[in-house]
């Protein structure tokens, strides 16, 4: 089930601790009814050494690729999201010391480039390995349709995603500027 505010979702599913090992959990597919392992732990633990080869460039182009899906994503499809998307993401990384915008555009490229040709073209999905180093055997595109998929490699070339990734980057730098000002103020002076 879906919670949301202004402009904030969240996802909210059935979750079981693996009774082997606590950082191991199950999770519930609304769609299938079926149970998958998932490592929120060594996901991050995966994400911010990424982040960190990357010169801290990666979680902010995540951000950008995960507010252009939350947006751009048609009801009736089903794009990749959370560590799905990041994985993805950090698979197809281009070269960080670009600036921003030729970071997110090779990135885009290189998406497009690993996908379209050996699996669009081919009608079948890639195996996304799930990056936890306790979960084996893991594809986290399994779920998700050929079609879905195929719609989003289509999209990504688009001029019109480019304009709004990169609105949405400005938007991004801005909101972080803001955000450290408003942390600087002592509101007990007040």
């Amino acid at each position: 089930e879906k919670i949301g505010a202004v402009r904030i979702a969240d996802d909210v599913v059935p979750v079981i601790a693996d009774e082997e090992d606590a950082q191991l959990y199950y999770i519930g597919d609304v769609d299938s009814g079926e149970w998958s392992i998932t490592d929120p732990k060594g996901h991050k633990e995966w994400s911010t050494a990424v982040n960190k080869d990357n010169n801290n460039e990666y979680k902010p182009l995540v951000k950008i690729f995960k507010w252009w899906r939350r947006y751009n994503c048609p009801e009736d499809k089903k794009y990749p999201k959370g560590i799905t998307l990041e994985k993805i993401v950090a698979d197809n990384l281009g070269d960080f010391s670009l600036s921003t915008e030729d970071f997110l555009i090779a990135t885009m490229q290189n998406i497009v480039s690993n996908y379209k040709e050996s699996y669009v073209n081919e009608n079948a999905n890639p195996i996304v390995d799930d990056p936890s180093e306790k979960i084996d055997e893991n594809d986290l595109l399994e779920g998700y349709s050929v079609e879905d998929f195929a719609d989003l490699i289509r999209e990504a070339p688009s001029e019109t995603l480019k304009r709004q990734l990169l609105c949405f980057k400005e938007a991004y730098i801005y909101y972080e500027t803001y955000i450290r000002k408003f942390n600087r103020i002592d509101f007990e002076d007040m």
